[in-house]
């Protein structure tokens, strides 16, 4: 799998469909907590 050795952590990170979804998912849930939490 010559592809992988290519492909860095880093490009997966900045994959448009990886974040998106990680960065819709905190927002929503720090808001919760801090809302539960004053």
């Amino acid at each position: 799998m010559p592809e992988t050795d290519h492909i860095n952590p880093d490009q997966i990170d900045v994959d448009p469909e990886i974040q998106p979804n990680p960065k819709e998912a905190p927002v929503p849930l720090e808001s919760d907590e801090e809302a539960e939490n004053k």
